[in-house]
């Protein structure tokens, strides 16, 4: 689809005078279709609510819209029979259409049939809004045909519920003294030295006696901790390392060398403060500290 870009493209940071906001589309000989997309976030930055906004794109026009802060959204144009939606397009299967209702923002679904549905409340996945159109909330979506883990039957993976699969650590060293964190040229934090790194935490993990873990191409380590950073060491050697951000700290372990039997993790402690950017489901308490170590298929 080609690009435009409706919004000036000369904003500085931080700047909040107008809403950034673009278009993809692609004309065919249905017309011209294609998606809004919408930006009212900038990071370290409060953006304020944009108010009586009105947007158009292939020869539509969307009724009047307060954005809220923070608000990011894509609106589908001309796409599956739908003229215009305040809300956004999710995922089409078995015949049915998915749709987000992005917070803040009341849903309209106007029909290339000529009908118009206004202030939609979601009905989750059983029960439409109109036709085969599904509307969610935004958790519904984040679920979306995923299994709930209460009805994975215990045969569906033999690692899944191995014995084995949850590994045991052991904690072999404290973390030492704080790093000192220096800015770089974007003025956020910059990696840590190896002198830093002599300062990590250590955790020996064990890894399992059997050789099920060692499906090619199938089973990831999962390290769910907290800290600034972590490395993973295999035989003395560095593998793999990750900057926390919240989620799990995940390595293939096919990539291991068959005669490893243990790894080694150290991790580097959070500090109060500290010049890093961590999404809202991160742990920012400062320190450092391994939930859980596991094998999980991921196939």
């Amino acid at each position: 689809m080609e690009a435009s870009f409706p919004a000036s493209q000369d904003l500085k940071r931080g700047e909040d005078t107008a809403l950034r906001w673009a278009v993809r589309s692609i004309s065919e000989k249905q017309g011209t279709s294609g998606f809004i997309f919408i930006n009212n976030y900038e990071r370290f930055c409060q953006l304020s609510a944009k108010k009586n906004v009105q947007l158009s794109a292939c020869g539509v026009t969307l009724p009047r819209l307060t954005i809220p802060s923070g608000c990011m959204a894509i609106f589908p144009v001309n796409i599956d029979g739908i003229r215009y939606a305040t809300a956004q397009l999710v995922a089409r299967r078995d015949g049915k259409t998915y749709m987000m209702q992005i917070p803040g923002i009341p849903t309209t679904i106007a029909m290339t049939n000529g009908k118009t549905l206004k202030n939609v409340k979601p009905r989750g996945t059983d029960k439409p809004v109109y036709g085969n159109l599904y509307l969610l909330t935004q958790p519904e979506a984040e679920q979306l045909f995923l299994t709930p883990p209460s009805s994975i039957s215990h045969q569906t993976s033999s690692i899944s519920h191995h014995p084995s699969a949850i590994l045991t650590w052991t904690k072999v060293k404290d973390a030492g003294a704080l790093r000192t964190i220096v800015k770089g040229k974007a003025k956020v934090a910059a990696a840590p030295s190896e002198q830093d790194w002599q300062q990590a935490a250590v955790y020996s993990i064990s890894l399992p006696g059997d050789s099920t873990w060692r499906t090619p191409h199938a089973m990831l380590l999962t390290i769910n901790y907290r800290g600034d950073c972590a490395r993973l060491y295999a035989n003395g050697r560095l593998i793999a390392d990750n900057f926390y951000y919240g989620r799990p700290f995940l390595y293939g372990l096919w990539r291991l060398p068959d005669d490893c039997t243990e790894l080694e993790l150290r991790i580097l402690p959070l500090q109060p403060d500290a010049p890093i950017y961590l999404p809202r489901e991160a742990n920012k308490t400062s320190g450092e500290q391994v939930n859980s170590i596991e094998i999980k298929d991921c196939r």
